[in-house]
């Protein structure tokens, strides 16, 4: 939730954000975000499938991005990677049960072992969301922003979790781009207020919203949500951001016929990165979590203008 969060229009004037995750308090500042370290446990990532399948190769990864400075390792076992000229097909639906037994044992293990993180699930069913808030996750990271099932929020609240409500349209694997529209800020507003309202109706208290940057959107739609950051803040609730090597970065690098490689997107991602970082963002979710970190240790300097000295925050 906000903590004395600064409503002038000036995004690094003392507005910082705490975060109460049933035992773990995080706090981000304006301009030093917390970083959400991905870990997709899956075969089908657009960027990482089969990489990290395997638990003991997910956990190591995992590992290796807490030491690179993530505070917050966000897990999934299911690609969201959407139907679209961009990746085709797009990604399977996954049923419940293998979602579970794909990323259970990486989350009973990162609990175990490394006490200290932070643990999201990427999930959307309430069934993985209760196995993993069992087995000590803190967080859940619905990306239907609890459209295909709201009773998620009730599983949340009674674990005193995070929740991040992401905007997105469609079906998980089966998104089409909307047509970009002039209301897009209105529109994700629109709809993040809504689950914001189910979420507290049903006793969450720690909302991160997500406009949900390359899911249903055109690029232009997608650069608007990013520079118009405050245009669809709810009740000052902390935004999360993710762009990381997205095909929108592909499109700006490039053009819309021929988008960059996903595996050139690294500084595309980190521009975009810097942008919500200085509109407010107060979680960054990436693949590059060393990079991200070094960045954001920058700007976080750069951008205290009340700084005598060039010390790192």
């Amino acid at each position: 939730m906000s903590d004395d969060a600064n409503r002038t229009g000036d995004p690094f004037s003392e507005r910082r954000w705490r975060l109460r995750c049933r035992d773990r308090e995080l706090t981000a500042v304006a301009g030093q975000p917390l970083i959400a370290g991905v870990l997709n446990v899956t075969p089908d990532s657009f960027f990482d499938g089969s990489r990290f399948t395997s638990p003991e190769r997910a956990v190591m990864h995992a590992g290796l991005m807490i030491d690179a400075g993530a505070q917050i390792v966000d897990i999934g076992g299911a690609s969201s990677r959407p139907k679209g000229k961009a990746y085709g097909a797009g990604a399977e639906v996954v049923p419940p049960e293998l979602e579970l037994a794909r990323i259970l044992p990486v989350v009973k293990t990162l609990a175990s072992d490394f006490p200290e993180a932070v643990l999201s699930i990427d999930t959307y069913h309430p069934d993985v969301a209760r196995a993993c808030l069992e087995a000590g996750a803190h967080i859940i990271n619905d990306i239907t922003g609890l459209r295909l099932h709201p009773e998620m929020a009730e599983i949340v609240a009674e674990f005193k979790a995070g929740l991040i409500l992401m905007h997105s349209t469609g079906k998980p694997g089966d998104m089409p781009h909307v047509v970009d529209s002039q209301d897009i800020i209105d529109t994700v507003r629109h709809d993040l207020a809504n689950a914001v309202d189910i979420a507290e109706r049903a006793g969450v208290t720690e909302i991160i919203t997500d406009p949900g940057f390359g899911f249903g959107k055109t690029t232009r739609a997608n650069y608007r949500l990013l520079n118009e950051l405050d245009g669809h803040r709810i009740k000052d609730y902390p935004i999360m951001v993710g762009v990381s090597r997205k095909s929108s970065i592909g499109v700006a690098l490039g053009n819309e016929q021929f988008p960059v490689p996903v595996y050139e997107r690294l500084f595309g991602s980190l521009g975009a990165t810097a942008v919500a970082v200085m509109r407010g963002a107060a979680i960054v979710r990436t693949h590059d979590v060393g990079a991200t970190a070094e960045m954001v240790r920058v700007m976080g300097v750069t951008l205290d203008v009340d700084n005598s000295s060039v010390t790192a925050p």
